[in-house]
């Protein structure tokens, strides 16, 4: 499946403004061709309030993480969302800082991180 492909069938949530983000995984051929895709993206959904960020890459794929940043920005501010993330090291104050420390706990964890689902709209409970 291609990038666009991947973009469509697995953000719609997002990309329909019904969710604040989704990540999707997507096969490539180098980080130049992820890079490449991402800048292209962006650039198109920029006008609508949505990014899209490479969370992780090995073995040829991309975990892509796709939000829009001003549903991200209120879903941080939420009660006790703030803590729960400080607990684990996030620093709030700056978005692009927090979706670095994102991708740092991606990459040093050999677990999935259980905060990536505040970034994907799930309840503070369920995280």
């Amino acid at each position: 499946m291609s990038f666009e492909q991947s973009l469509i069938s697995q953000c719609a949530p997002t990309l329909a403004s019904l969710k604040t983000g989704n990540l999707f995984s997507v096969s490539c051929c180098s980080e130049d061709e992820i890079e490449c895709n991402l800048s292209l993206w962006n650039k198109v959904l920029e006008c609508k309030g949505i990014k899209l960020c490479r969370l992780k890459y090995t073995n040829a794929t991309a975990l892509i993480y796709v939000y829009r940043e001003s549903a991200l920005k209120r879903d941080l501010c939420e009660p006790g969302i703030g803590n729960y993330l400080m607990n684990y090291g996030y620093n709030l104050s700056d978005l692009n800082e927090t979706l670095i420390n994102l991708q740092s706990r991606l990459n040093c964890n050999i677990e999935f991180p259980h905060e990536i689902g505040l970034f994907l709209s799930y309840p503070l409970e369920d995280v």
